[in-house]
């Protein structure tokens, strides 16, 4: 049995072109999972994480310096940070 966990949050993920985490190439798996082969799933959709939750493997440090570098508009300005995938 094999349970598939995702949120709609994930296709507000954007990156640069090309990037392999990219909402392209999330929306290319799920239209292949679509297929009747893949029908046995179990799927769920998974809850945006609370801050505790995301503390269990990440420093709150981290996750701090995460969110003071997000832009507070969504102008998809690209921000790198700490050479980890660019953060819109």
């Amino acid at each position: 049995m094999t349970l598939l966990i995702t949120h709609s949050a994930c296709l507000e993920h954007l990156t640069p072109p090309g990037h392999p985490e990219r909402p392209e190439r999330l929306r290319a798996i799920e239209h292949v999972l679509e297929h009747e082969k893949f029908m046995f799933l179990l799927r769920e959709l998974c809850p945006r994480a609370e801050l505790e939750i995301i503390a269990l493997c990440h420093r709150r440090e981290y996750i701090e310096r995460i969110r003071a570098a997000v832009p507070q508009s969504r102008d998809k300005t690209w921000i790198f940070v700490f050479g980890q995938s660019p953060l819109p």
